[in-house]
């Protein structure tokens, strides 16, 4: 039997009318009153209850808060420019001097562009590459000092006073080879590898490494000329010049002499 209501829209009410007593009715308002207290997403139905991205949340009220929170993690996203032009990074101070940060930030904003990376977060990159390039460009250069102050030492202890004098000689040698720069910087092994064949050359060969090769003698005048120098470069020796010396290397320094004398003689 249907519970009788003064209000007759409620008789009328598809809902209440499987409802045939007070008490099935009250029961099933304080299920009900229950359920919404505990705000359980079950409240949703069935079907949006059981959707993946509801089931992570446990009440109306977490849901509630992980919508608010993903609107406005939405709303922050920044846009990138419509060209890498657009981009406005700020600039980054102290770096080392080989940083060239103008042309690798150049190069970064059409990258950046293309990703639809926005500007807050592209300046942020661009900001710790430069800096952390900078900061191995110094660590390099330390690392590189330690290491020709080391080499220096060590080359000091096996040469002695002789140290100047063969690494100019190893360098005058480096330069001929086509090596670029201070041979100091090429390692030490080869440094000993370079101050090893200097011991194969003759005097003269040495004094004239790096030099630019004269022109050849052809008449008695500038003939006169270089025996007086030569003569001159032979005496300050004190007698310890290829010229007095026996073997090959003497020899070629006395056919020097008889060359230039030669060109003397009227022909």
């Amino acid at each position: 039997m249907p519970i009788p209501y003064a209000d007759q829209t409620l008789a009328t009410n598809a809902d209440l009318s499987s409802f045939d007593t007070p008490d099935s009715l009250a029961q099933a308002y304080v299920a009900l009153n229950t359920k919404v207290k505990a705000g359980g997403v079950d409240l949703l139905g069935d079907e949006l209850a059981k959707d993946p991205a509801i089931t992570p949340f446990k009440t109306i009220s977490d849901l509630a808060k992980g919508y608010v929170s993903t609107k406005k993690m939405v709303g922050s996203i920044e846009n990138a420019p419509e060209t890498p032009e657009g981009y406005k990074f700020n600039p980054v101070t102290g770096l080392h001097a080989n940083v060239k940060a103008e042309g690798i930030v150049k190069a970064l904003a059409p990258i950046f562009q293309k990703a639809g990376v926005g500007n807050k977060a592209a300046d942020a990159v661009q900001q710790g590459l430069l800096t952390q390039l900078s900061g191995m460009m110094v660590q390099q250069e330390a690392a590189k000092k330690e290491m020709l102050a080391k080499n220096e030492t060590t080359l000091r202890t096996e040469w002695g006073g002789e140290y100047d004098a063969r690494m100019d000689n190893v360098q005058k040698i480096w330069k001929n080879v086509g090596g670029v720069g201070n041979v100091k910087e090429s390692g030490i092994e080869n440094i000993r590898a370079l101050a090893k064949l200097t011991g194969f050359l003759s005097e003269d060969s040495l004094k004239s490494l790096g030099e630019e090769p004269k022109a050849a003698i052809t008449d008695a005048t500038a003939a006169l000329a270089e025996i007086n120098k030569y003569t001159s470069e032979i005496a300050s020796t004190g007698g310890k010049h290829a010229y007095y010396k026996s073997g090959s290397e003497g020899d070629k320094a006395r056919a020097k002499m008889n060359e230039l004398y030669a060109l003397l003689q009227p022909k």
